[in-house]
């Protein structure tokens, strides 16, 4: 019987040009701008830290990070949201 396996693999490279482009465009919204929204990627454990100052600007910037990663191409399922802290 024929078999095979199936790899998902990710650019860890557009990963990191989304959150760049996540970073700025948080810093440049208005509803964001007081909400002392950082978002962090850090590539060795190839993890994303949000920190905001609420509930509403947390979702708002994972939102926006969704949106800019399906523009690089990206599948948002390489993405494990955890539990709000």
């Amino acid at each position: 019987m024929p078999s095979f396996d199936i790899v998902s693999t990710f650019n860890i490279q557009e990963v990191d040009n989304a959150v760049n482009i996540t970073a700025r465009e948080v810093m440049t919204r208005y509803d964001l701008k007081d909400q002392k929204c950082t978002i962090i990627l850090n590539k060795t454990d190839k993890n994303i830290v949000v920190e905001a100052g609420n509930e509403m600007a947390l979702r708002a910037t994972t939102d926006i990070l969704q949106n800019r990663s399906i523009n690089r191409k990206l599948s948002i399922k390489i993405y494990d949201f955890l539990s709000i802290e």
